[in-house]
């Protein structure tokens, strides 16, 4: 049988456990605990313009159902251990997300003793969580159809917590108390069986959404003034003190619910609603505002093609002979289009095995011949599939011999040599490009190595979105500016071309196709369809 948590049970326990004034740990054989707290609450200055911008990376709720075929609606809690998100639909439903797996696939699990919670954190075999009351809970998990059984709790009389953050390193838990709106720390201390309380008085205008800790650090998501904004707090000592701040754009009208924090740096965003209420969210990168290499000339636009509506996020594309194109998105899709980008004559999806290809893992596309391309993931695993009655199917994959840490957004190929060539798009100023070529002839062995040579400029803020081969030239489109690079084989600089960054928004790749240039722009989740810019060589 399943254990079931009584929460009329617990809440009598507590009340023997409990002092009129002082809060006390019940374990769940009835032990009492002594406790203390701090004489008057700390200020904290809170409020910081934020540092950094995070926007919208991938819209996770449009690929995750629920048992019965539906995305999950309600979310009142999450958290992530790495490749697993649980979610918590209170008093509904408490489920796994494996983010392992291409499907995302989403399963259920018994609930019982944390199904009723306002926000819960998962450490290993631990659950802490709170109700929106005066307890703290302490939760064992076992994820074996057993559920959650209660193993200690704490109680603040008149608290009623509703956020909560357990920090191993230095064994806190940090909670939110939104009776009087302050943030505290409760140190548990197995040793001499006491608690110790200290708290934080927070700015009126602040709702708190989510505490999470990691490290030595403290993040709490937080509303303010119709801002979604996350604080990073130096929780080492006793005080705490606000090192970097960001804001969340692009949800001015969702009101969320919790967060939480990929390995990566990405965030995990929860929203009220049915729908539109999970999503994957990014450090925005500014845009150097100087070109490290003046352009030699700038491309003319001739016109622009839109991409068919069904066509969104695309990564990478790759002319066929006939004038059509091979066209990737983010969703591992590949799309053959006529020549105006708007029809579309074949489609399907591509994998990889032993590679869990979600979403924004497919890169970049190169054309091998009409009926065959290769695919590039952001790991450097390159796939050859050939064109069916119906999708496409791999006929081969090699894991490319590159060093680590180098990620890639573009593939090319060189039908004469039987050489691609990839660049690895790192924009950080200390971080030296490279340019690979590997011999597709040869099992993709590695031919050369060598780092882009921009001359006396530093050319490595230029974030390559994109990379072409023609006659014996490379041309790879910039993320950071609005120019195209043009390398020989060898990865000089040789000039550089500017266009207009009004034509293109965030160009994803780059190709050259009868004597013209093609940059796509990329799109986000309910943003209009991309387009196609096309341009004259100067």
């Amino acid at each position: 049988m399943n254990p079931k948590i009584n929460p009329k049970a617990t809440y009598s326990l507590l009340l023997i456990c409990a002092s009129t004034l002082f809060l006390h740990a019940c374990s769940s054989d009835d032990k009492n605990a002594n406790s203390t707290f701090d004489e008057a609450p700390a200020s904290i200055n809170f409020l910081h313009e934020p540092d950094n911008i995070y926007t919208e990376d991938f819209p996770l709720w449009r690929f995750v159902v629920d048992g019965d075929g539906y995305n999950l609606a309600n979310i009142s809690a999450i958290d992530i251990e790495f490749p697993h998100a649980m979610v918590l639909q209170k008093g509904t439903s408490f489920g796994v997300i494996d983010a392992g797996q291409e499907d995302l696939p989403y399963a259920r699990h018994i609930a019982a003793g944390i199904l009723h919670a306002h926000d819960f954190t998962h450490i290993e075999d631990r659950v802490w969580s709170v109700e929106a009351d005066e307890s703290v809970y302490l939760n064992r998990a076992t994820f074996d159809g057993s559920g959650f059984s209660l193993d200690a709790s704490y109680r603040r009389q008149g608290a009623v917590f509703t956020e909560i953050a357990y920090g191993s390193n230095a064994n806190q838990v940090w909670l939110y108390n939104e009776a009087d709106h302050t943030l505290g720390a409760l140190m548990p201390n197995s040793e001499v069986d006491a608690e110790h309380w200290r708290f934080y008085v927070l700015d009126d205008d602040i709702d708190i959404v989510d505490l999470t800790v990691e490290g030595s650090h403290l993040m709490v998501t937080y509303h303010y003034q119709g801002s979604l904004r996350v604080n990073v707090f130096d929780a080492a000592g006793d005080g705490l003190q606000v090192i970097e701040s960001w804001e969340i754009v692009g949800y001015p009208n969702k009101v969320a619910t919790d967060a939480s924090f990929l390995p990566d740096g990405r965030m995990l965003v929860s929203f009220e609603g049915l729908e539109e209420n999970l999503y994957l969210v990014a450090k925005h990168e500014p845009e150097p505002s100087v070109s490290p290499l003046a352009p030699v000339g700038e491309l003319t636009l001739d016109h622009f093609l839109d991409f068919n509506t069904a066509i969104t996020q695309p990564s990478g594309f790759a002319p066929r002979s006939d004038g059509s194109w091979f066209v990737l998105t983010d969703q591992r899709e590949v799309f053959i289009v006529k020549s105006d980008f708007s029809v579309i004559e074949h489609q399907g999806h591509v994998s990889f095995d032993g590679i869990a290809c979600i979403q924004g893992c497919t890169e970049g596309i190169a054309t091998v011949d009409d009926n065959h391309f290769l695919v590039i993931t952001d790991s450097a695993t390159v796939g050859y599939f050939s064109v069916q009655a119906q999708g496409y199917q791999r006929e081969s994959q090699f894991a490319l011999e590159i060093s680590v840490g180098d990620r890639f957004s573009g593939i090319a190929f060189d039908p004469i040599r039987q050489f691609i060539y990839v660049i690895n798009d790192d924009d950080n100023e200390n971080t030296q490009d490279a340019l690979y070529t590997f011999d597709y002839s040869d099992g993709f062995s590695l031919v050369s190595r060598v780092f882009v040579n921009g001359g006396a400029a530093n050319v490595s803020p230029y974030d390559a979105q994109g990379i072409s081969f023609e006659n014996d030239q490379l041309f790879i489109v910039s993320e950071a500016f609005t120019q195209v690079l043009v390398l020989n084989l060898q990865g000089e600089v040789e000039y550089t071309l500017g266009f207009n960054r009004e034509d293109v928004e965030e160009a994803s790749d780059i190709a050259i196709y009868n004597g013209r240039v093609y940059i796509p722009s990329d799109n986000e989740d309910g943003e209009p369809a991309p387009s196609v810019g096309v341009y004259f060589f100067p």
